[in-house]
């Protein structure tokens, strides 16, 4: 069910930046489900990416390298902001921020 994987990845992200204890098991849980590479998938996560890395700018870099293989299914909006602000800020450590960035 479409909406009720967004709430659930929405969730995880949610508490990834409101509990430190737990942010590790949160991203770890993220970049599980983000192996899916469904669509919806996709466009929920880049958005929780982007929460999570504006919490902890110097940690879970991994969220980035899995973001930036699931730019081909970012479509909507909110998502494609989500990704300009990770392309903006991190662009120092992605392959061709550049150009990714035009593709949007």
């Amino acid at each position: 069910d479409e909406q009720l994987a967004r709430k659930a990845i929405h969730a995880i992200c949610v508490l990834a930046v409101k509990v430190d204890d737990i942010v590790g098991g949160c991203v770890d849980a993220l970049i599980a489900i983000m192996n899916v590479r469904s669509p919806h998938i996709a466009q929920e996560s880049a958005i929780g990416c982007q929460l999570i890395l504006r919490q902890y700018p110097n940690g879970f870099e991994e969220l980035i390298t899995k973001l930036c293989g699931l730019m081909d299914l970012i479509v909507e909006p909110e998502s494609k902001m989500a990704i300009s602000w990770v392309l903006g800020e991190y662009g120092d450590r992605i392959d061709d921020a550049a150009g990714t960035l035009s593709l949007f």
